[in-house]
Parts: structure tokens; sequence; C-alpha cells
């Protein structure tokens, strides 16, 4: 009897054995492989079995010095959204060709505003939210952390308030408003103050962590304000602007990027979240904010290395991951620091002119905003100087 019990149950035991292997130690099926796609820049390809999942990965040597990231917005305004090979056609061609790319950050659907941060070469486009932040200093060293918007519109007569950056304006709230939001505000009927910087202030546009000083040019409190380059408008809602001393043309107003914690002098900077993995380790209490198994992609790195990092789901021949899946897998592929991206139908990667993943709407989606990898232009021979 107790032999015919261990012989039924012997296989299901072993199963079960499999299954907790499986669930602590994915198994590949062996296929990885890594290719060369150019100088300083690789790609792999890992189909697993267990769940199943198709991971993709374009790996980058940091030490490949005519490499650089950044960022993008579609046809150079923060309204509006582009598929991802749009975001990379409007690169201008001085800056370099695109190598590699990966969606970005998490948006407004309905007019494509960023949810954070955006730093498009050291034009600061989007005002932080809080959420975790990429950004690359002017070292070119990768950092990655949550940052909060500090920024602060102070008038004359000393009192202060905060403002958002190139976003939807409600009556009780500022916005400040830059050429690269579009044609005009689109804001509501409140106070619109047309700024221009005063004599010796830095010059536009804006940068993180500085500090303008705007002349008022002129005051308007008719709706849809047009926006020009070399200006801003400062737009309130009259819910606020009732609340205000009473203000003239020429009147100084001090603008303040500032940011918690404090960053200056960033080229590129991106938004998502949550920070997966950080001195190498997982980070639960992130990682664990979403077990649902969707599309994801991220971005990550150690001391030699650049991954970015895009899993299909929602499909046959790969579910997609959870959070804590994601931190984990990063983790196992060397990552010492990683953070999540925007995921769903908006998860694609991008190599040397072709989408490599298979997204889950079976084509690319309009998205706000793009991390690229450009190869910059080789350095111009300086001419020999004309002999006497």
């Amino acid at each position: 009897m107790r032999a015919r019990l261990f012989s039924r149950w012997l296989p299901i035991g072993c199963c079960l054995l499999v299954s907790i292997l499986l669930i602590r130690g994915q198994r590949s099926t062996g296929n990885v492989k890594e290719l060369k796609a150019s100088p300083g820049i690789s790609y792999f390809q890992e189909n697993t079995e267990r769940e199943p999942w198709s991971i993709n990965v374009i790996k980058i040597d940091r030490n490949q010095n005519d490499i650089e990231f950044v960022t993008t917005i579609p046809r150079g305004t923060v309204q509006g959204l582009a598929t991802l090979s749009q975001h990379l056609r409007g690169i201008p061609k001085a800056l370099g060709s695109p190598v590699a790319a990966i969606n970005g950050d998490f948006y407004e659907t309905d007019n494509g505003d960023p949810r954070s941060l955006s730093i498009v070469q050291r034009e600061v486009t989007s005002a932080p939210s809080g959420s975790a932040v990429f950004w690359l200093d002017e070292t070119n060293q990768p950092h990655v952390s949550p940052i909060a918007s500090r920024f602060k519109a102070t008038f004359p007569s000393g009192e202060g308030i905060p403002f958002g950056l190139n976003e939807e304006r409600s009556s009780g709230q500022a916005v400040l408003y830059t050429s690269r939001y579009g044609a005009s505000t689109g804001a509501g009927a409140g106070l619109d103050l047309i700024l221009q910087p005063a004599t010796n202030a830095p010059p536009l546009p804006l940068q993180v962590g500085q500090t303008y000083k705007m002349a008022i040019q002129e005051i308007r409190s008719t709706a849809n304000t047009r926006l020009r380059p070399g200006s801003v408008v400062l737009s309130m809602g009259r819910g606020l602007a009732n609340q205000l001393p009473p203000l003239t043309t020429n009147s100084i107003i001090t603008l303040s990027t500032a940011t918690a914690p404090e960053i200056r002098n960033v080229r590129t900077a991106i938004s998502g979240g949550p920070l997966l993995v950080q001195g190498g380790k997982v980070q639960p209490a992130n990682a664990n904010k979403s077990r649902e198994q969707h599309p994801r992609s991220a971005i990550g790195w150690n001391d030699k290395y650049f991954f970015l990092v895009q899993v299909d789901g929602r499909q046959d021949f790969s579910r997609g991951m959870t959070l804590p899946e994601l931190a984990n897998y990063m983790a196992k592929i060397g990552c010492d620091t990683g953070m999540n991206l925007d995921g769903g139908a908006s998860s694609e990667l991008w190599l040397e002119g072709r989408i490599m993943n298979r997204p889950c709407h079976g084509q690319e989606r309009d998205i706000a905003n793009v991390l690229a990898v450009i190869r910059k232009p080789a350095a111009q021979p300086v001419p020999n100087a004309a002999k006497n």
C-alpha cells in the first residue's frame, strides 16, 4: 500500500520540486546569444520557459566616448505624441545619429504631458512631481532618485507661489509656459504675465536649479495667450490671481527652478519609477508596488555598462513581468542600479533602425518622450594655420 502511494505521489512531488527550483532561478531556453550591434553596443534576447517571457536587452559600454544619452519630445513641443521612430527622426543631426532607444516616462494620454521631470539638452521642459528620475550630470555620470519640485515665483511684494511647468492649469494654480509647450497656453481666462529676462539675468531656455529675474512685458486677462521664443508666460487662474497684490509692467518677478534634492547642470533627464535596484540590491518597498504582469521597460547600469531592458507581455509567447520580477531580472544581469519606465503598449526597444520587440498592440504606439542613445559626430580636424 505504501509502495503504491509512494509511486503515485512521486511524480507530483517531483513536479512541485521543479516548480520551486524554477521560481527561485528562472531557466532560459539556452538560446541566449549576445550580438555586437556596433562599437560599444550589443544586444541579446532571452526567452524563458516558465512564464513564458521574451526579454530584449541592449548593453552599452560606458567607456565608449562617442556615445551619449539624449531625451526627446515630439516635434519639439511638450504637447502631442509620436511613435518612437518618429521621435528619433526628430533628433537634430548636429547632435549625432541614434543607435538605440527605449520608451520613456508615463504621460497624460490626452495631451502627451509627461508625468514628471524632463530635461532635453539642458532645457527643462516638464517639472518634477516626486517620482524617480534618471539623469546625467555634466561629467556624464548617471544618477537616479525621487525628485520633487520647488519651482516658485516671487513677486515684488515678497510673496511667493509655486508653479507648474508646461501643463494644464486649473483656476487655483499657476503654471509657467515656454514655447516648448506649443503655439499657445490653451489656458482659460485668468491673469497671464508675459515675461522676458531682465538685464544680466540668465538667458532662456530654462534650466533646472537656476534663478531667473524676469521683467513683466505685458499683463493680459484673456485666455490662450500666444507663446513665443525668448519669453515665457506665467499664467494664473482667477482664484489665485485675485489673491495677489497689483502688478505693473516692468516689475521684476523672480523664478526659481529649484528641486529637492537639488540638482544643477543636468543635460539629460527622464522620469519613470519606481526605483527597482540600488547598490546591486532589489528594492522591495518600490518593486512590490505592482504584482501584475505587463510589458515592461527599464534603464539600468553598473560601472561598465548601461542596460536598456524590455519585456514583452499580454501575449501568448510572453506574459510580461511584475515589478518584483523585473527588479530581480535586472539584478541578475548585473545592474547595480535600475529604474522602471512606462510599460504596457508603450513598451518598445529600438536598435539601429528597427523595433526589436513585439509591441502588444501589434504596432508602435504614440508616446510622449524617448530615452535615446546617439553616436556623436566625429570631431572635424582643425585645419593647419596658414603659413606666413
